[in-house]
């Protein structure tokens, strides 16, 4: 006789709106609990598989009833929209027993969104399935006072992908018919315009040159109106191996690096235990140092380290250790040439990117946190438009247009302050030459240490 496997799983959503309220379904063992709060349109989805189970979720399948599925934002999961549908498969390690996932949906219609899911295994089993019904939150009373215009926002199809991989980019509440200037971190990918409603809609492709790991997404219209969504971009799958806990090998992102570049750097451990990182340049120097906790069940770990923006060029060496265990690699910094003005001087940037006649310089290259950084372009044309990006560390990132006065230069005064600052600066300044039909793009950094 077949006994149908019990799988206890909880599932709870959050539904991020105005007001509390919840809601409970049950089937059995199974409970979900809805709770909705906030004026966001996301819903948070939390799968926890019961520690009593003897399953594990490999995918999820949910159907909206009411409502609509915009884009869901998961790590480590394909994420397939069609219709009001959403599947999401596991691509690196299932939900076992005892584990939890978090997904994020974009919802239309919050007040009024209903769904059925089902959970299923590796085998395309179904493991548990249910209703989520109507979720009724009550709106906050109309205080009759007038609302603000809505700030601009800027939406992407999917927020993980591929190098290579298309994406489709939309925004709303920008400058009606305004040109739109689309970047990642500091990098400008893509130009488009504004609808008579201050809407738009365009493809761009992920490059290659754009790392594997989390990157800002910025669209800045013509009025410096600007919103910001962080995506996740992968790299393809390489013929290495998957790393396996149990040895101890490291790997990096990249073989090439310029000074100033973050090393994105994976691997795989002996123990439960902190491992020892340190990188040393041709000059016998320690340029990094770094402890990184293990996953005490995968025995994989992650970190990454910043090559300093004075850095000598030549071959790096990258060791992990775990006493007795060692692994090395090694990987190259290419030279950075220097202006002749300031104290860090502008280069031409990335491969392909053109310079020209511009010079980008600071007063200083290195600043402590609350000085002030004096940023100096020089050699643009004459009384005309400029965009300056400052890519910090962390989530901050700055955008000014600017015009240049009648000898072609402009000096920015920009404070760096809080603790949040510390680290290395990227700057770039850009400009269109339409007589030519380039555009010149010149790059430097500088550093700033704590007080």
């Amino acid at each position: 006789m077949h006994h149908r496997t019990i799988l206890g799983i909880t599932l709870a959503t959050i539904l991020l709106f105005s007001m509390t309220a919840s809601a409970l379904a049950q089937e059995g063992a199974f409970s979900a609990r809805i709770l909705a709060k906030g004026k966001k349109s996301n819903m948070l989805l939390l799968v926890i598989n019961s520690p009593k189970s003897t399953g594990s979720i490999h995918q999820i399948d949910i159907e909206f009833t009411k409502g609509s599925p915009v884009v869901a934002i998961t790590r480590g999961w394909d994420s397939d929209k069609s219709g009001n549908s959403i599947t999401l498969t596991a691509k690196r390690n299932d939900i076992r027993p005892g584990e939890k996932g978090i997904f994020i949906i974009r919802v239309s219609d919050l007040s009024s969104a209903a769904f059925e899911w089902s959970l299923k295994d590796k085998d395309g089993n179904e493991l548990r399935s249910g209703t989520v019904s109507k979720i009724r939150v009550k709106e906050p009373p109309d205080s009759g006072s007038i609302l603000p215009p809505a700030a601009p926002e800027v939406a992407v199809n999917k927020f993980t992908a591929m190098q290579g991989e298309q994406i489709t980019i939309t925004g709303k509440g920008y400058t009606a018919d305004s040109g739109v200037i689309i970047y990642i971190d500091q990098q400008e990918i893509a130009r488009t315009n504004t609808d008579s409603k201050g809407m738009f809609n365009t493809v761009l492709t992920i490059q290659n040159n754009i790392a594997a790991g989390l990157h800002l997404l910025k669209a800045v219209d013509s009025s410096n109106k600007s919103s910001l969504i962080q995506i996740m971009v992968e790299a393809p799958q390489s013929s290495l191996p998957p790393l396996q806990g149990g040895r101890m090998e490291v790997r990096i992102d990249k073989e090439e690096y310029s000074p100033g570049d973050l090393i994105r750097i994976q691997g795989s451990a002996v123990f439960d235990r902190p491992v020892s990182l340190q990188i040393v340049d041709p000059t016998g120097g320690i340029v990094c140092g770094a402890n990184p906790p293990v996953n005490n069940k995968t025995l994989l770990w992650d970190a990454t380290c910043s090559i300093p923006g004075n850095a000598v060029s030549g071959r790096y060496v990258l060791e992990a250790k775990q006493v007795p265990h060692k692994t090395t690699t090694v990987f190259n910094v290419k030279a950075r040439s220097t202006g002749d003005d300031g104290g860090s001087g502008g280069t031409g940037g990335e491969p392909g990117e053109d310079a020209g006649p511009l010079k980008l310089s600071t007063d200083k290259e290195k600043y402590k946190v609350g000085d002030v950084v004096k940023i100096t372009v020089a050699g643009a044309r004459s009384q005309s438009l400029l965009d300056i990006i400052l890519d910090g560390p962390g989530s901050l990132l700055d955008y000014k247009r600017v015009t240049v006065d009648q000898a072609g230069s402009y000096t920015l005064s920009y404070p760096v302050s809080g603790s949040e600052s510390v680290g290395v600066w990227k700057i770039s300044a850009k400009q269109k030459d339409a007589e030519q039909k380039k555009e010149w793009i010149v790059r430097a950094q500088f550093t700033v240490e704590a007080s």
